[in-house]
């Protein structure tokens, strides 16, 4: 499978345990050997994804935000906008470059 949509459908815990470390152990390692944080770089992927998806004419605000983890659109819409600038509705209408 894809990794991406790994990561899109994953959380902390989770990888945590399939790698057989404590979450708190993970996010140390991670954090150490990247820089950023196992979130920061979880939503990276994730918005990266949306952003992909949102292209789609066809798709929906509330689609993207399941297919890459989030259950809330709302909250899905707020860190869209914090991290891509504009809300994913905005995104969508922008011109294709």
């Amino acid at each position: 499978s894809d990794w991406s949509s790994d990561v899109c459908s994953s959380d902390l815990q989770s990888i945590a345990d399939e790698m057989y470390l404590t979450p708190n152990y993970l996010s140390l390692l991670f954090k150490k050997n990247t820089g950023k944080t196992i979130n920061e770089y979880i939503t990276k992927v994730r918005m990266e994804k949306a952003m992909e998806l949102l292209k789609d004419p066809l798709s929906r605000v509330f689609e993207v935000s399941q297919a890459v983890g989030y259950k809330n659109p709302d909250y899905f819409t707020r860190i869209f906008k914090r991290y891509v600038g504009v809300n994913p509705v905005e995104y969508k209408e922008r011109p294709v470059k």
